[in-house]
């Protein structure tokens, strides 16, 4: 693999020649990439090449990396949490069905920064709940809410 070859062409802008160096590997295989980068590079070019992939394919997937890295690796960053809140509603619209995404929500409310509030947590769980009542994830962080 060229990671390093993919590292320079990410800090440098030339975003076009990175993704036809990842474009051939499985989606999988991309995050866990991106993810290794991210935490390797701490820049926000990360974020930024992710910003490219999804203009070109918006997919969850991609929403989710972003998310994900914004979280993660890069919440160093000042609005990070905010950003990442941004990905994750909007990989909730593009699958409304996929509980995961909602755990995510209640996720950023436990944050130091309490991106999402008490109300909406409250609200996304009821909802999770409906879909999966025996989700315990949700059932003891239901607890911590109320």
């Amino acid at each position: 693999m060229k990671k390093k070859e993919i590292i320079n062409f990410i800090t440098q802008g030339r975003y076009s020649e990175a993704s036809s160096l990842i474009n051939i590997f499985d989606s999988k295989k991309i995050e866990d990439l991106i993810m290794e980068i991210s935490y390797e590079v701490s820049s926000i070019t990360i974020y930024s090449f992710i910003c490219k992939l999804i203009a070109e394919n918006e997919s969850v997937d991609l929403h989710i990396l972003a998310a994900s890295v914004m979280i993660n690796p890069l919440s160093f960053i000042e609005g990070a949490y905010e950003t990442s809140l941004y990905h994750v509603r909007r990989a909730i619209e593009l699958d409304s069905s996929d509980v995961s995404l909602k755990e995510m929500i209640i996720f950023l409310h436990l944050t130091p920064d309490e991106v999402v509030s008490k109300d909406e947590a409250i609200q996304v769980a009821s909802e999770i709940l409906i879909i999966d009542p025996n989700n315990k994830a949700v059932l003891d962080l239901y607890e911590k809410l109320i």
